[in-house]
């Protein structure tokens, strides 16, 4: 049994989330902690970040046609100065929503710090204290509180600019497939294959993120030797000064080499958009001169089209930049997902729906043929161990640091399974208990 055990510890794969299921999973979590007013302020950025540039780009065709279409002064008046006010007027309100959205989404990874605690407070204890344990823990943490500029705050921050660059360029793409479908062929064509290396790029960056990983666990233990004063004695006395600084310079020139590969895709594949992007600007802008010069456009409808066109291409430059980013807070967010799955997952069908029949007096407590082995060991911390304690009895449990005296005491309070065997209250199994009626029958001083 513990043989099996071991073989289903070991080759429990990791879980990957595609970047819908980390969609979903975090506008849930954002609809839960900020509410509909979140949603609107959101919104109402994309929207305004939508329609300030595109009335922008229009601007001059818009001038041109009011002087050329022979109204009086106060009618020119009326429509330039009309549409400059509407204008400014989303020009405001998509400063003011910027600087309300900011604060929405700082809150929002503030409070994502709550059922972060609670995760780690209701965790599987032996699931926490372990190396697999510790390292989720981490990549949870980074989630939350790394910054700004990481996790949550960054995730929703870049989902909100890529939205908005999205719905410009599709309303820009819109408005000049109207006036020819090839030009939108066009347009539609340069932003897949662009999107497709962009896709290949966040592939690559995945893989070496993961091989980062221990980078960031080396970096992590180093720089906790490193500081912590109680180490300082043996790194003065053995000299251990420059092992460490070595150590530190090997693992950095590691995590930035891999670091740099990654960027690297990702330059290449801005290289190959912006390539792309000047191969169909030659197109589009000839295409463009060619109809004003047959005179099936006029000098107005020229000035909008062109404008749009050099607008689209902003669009398209920030969409793939929001892309770029959005898909390296991807990983991240999912390291936040793959810790709160873990912690579920490890409190799974560990505890039952009885109570104790003695709740609240004195126990006997029985472990028949008991073995617990910690997640990457060789040998079990308990073997074969079996022990009765009877109501009122009064014991002493003496052995050498690492005989197992606390991982004992752990199994028979309930925040410990063993491997193997059974753990018995009053005859009761402790996994058919509640786990909140188990501990209230335990007071443990550790």
């Amino acid at each position: 049994m513990k043989t099996k055990m071991k073989k289903s510890r070991n080759s429990k794969a990791e879980k990957e989330y595609s970047v819908p299921d980390t969609l979903r999973y975090v506008l849930r979590l954002f609809v839960r902690e900020m509410g509909g007013k979140g949603i609107l302020v959101c919104m109402g950025q994309t929207v305004s970040g939508i329609l300030y540039p595109f009335l922008s780009a229009a601007l001059a065709g818009v001038i041109v046609a009011a002087f050329s279409g022979g109204g009086s002064a106060g009618e020119i008046l009326i429509t330039v100065g009309g549409y400059v006010a509407l204008q400014q007027a989303f020009r405001l309100l998509a400063g003011y929503l910027v600087q309300v959205g900011e604060g929405v989404i700082f809150q929002f990874r503030i409070q994502m710090g709550i059922p972060l605690y609670r995760s780690c407070l209701e965790a599987d204890a032996a699931f926490l204290e372990s190396d697999e344990g510790q390292k989720k823990m981490a990549g949870a943490l980074e989630a939350v509180f790394r910054g700004d500029w990481n996790g949550f705050e960054a995730y929703m921050r870049e989902l909100v600019r890529l939205v908005t660059n999205l719905g410009g360029f599709l309303l820009y793409a819109f408005v000049i497939g109207n006036r020819s479908m090839p030009l939108f062929a066009l347009i539609l064509f340069s932003a897949v294959l662009t999107a497709g290396a962009s896709l290949l790029a966040k592939r690559r960056e995945t893989v070496l993120e993961k091989e980062n990983d221990a980078n960031w666990e080396a970096l992590a233990y180093l720089r906790k030797i490193t500081v912590d004063t109680v180490n300082g004695k043996d790194i003065r006395l053995y000299r251990m000064d420059r092992w460490l600084l070595g150590a530190f310079e090997k693992v950095i020139n590691r995590f930035t080499e891999l670091r740099g590969k990654g960027k690297a895709a990702y330059m290449a594949a801005g290289l190959f958009g912006k390539g792309l992007s000047f191969m169909k600007n030659l197109l589009i802008y000839g295409f463009l001169i060619l109809q004003m010069v047959q005179g099936r456009m006029t000098v107005a409808e020229f000035l909008i089209y062109t404008g749009l066109v050099s607008g689209f291409d902003t669009w398209l430059t920030a969409f793939f930049s929001a892309l770029q980013e959005f898909f390296h807070q991807d990983i991240i967010i999912g390291k936040f997902h793959a810790f709160e799955d873990a912690v579920a997952a490890g409190k799974r069908g560990k505890w039952g729906s009885a109570v104790p029949e003695r709740a609240g007096q004195a126990h006997e407590i029985r472990l028949e043929q008991v073995c617990f082995r910690y997640p990457g060991s060789e040998t079990d911390a308990i073997h074969d161990l079996n022990l009765t304690i009877r109501p009122g009895e009064r014991l002493a449990l003496v052995g050498a640091n690492g005989a197992g005296k606390t991982t004992l005491v752990k199994l028979l309070c309930g925040l410990y399974r063993p491997d193997s065997g059974r753990i018995l209250l009053d005859g009761q199994e402790l996994g058919e208990l509640t786990e909140e009626t188990c501990f209230r029958e335990f007071s443990v001083v550790f």
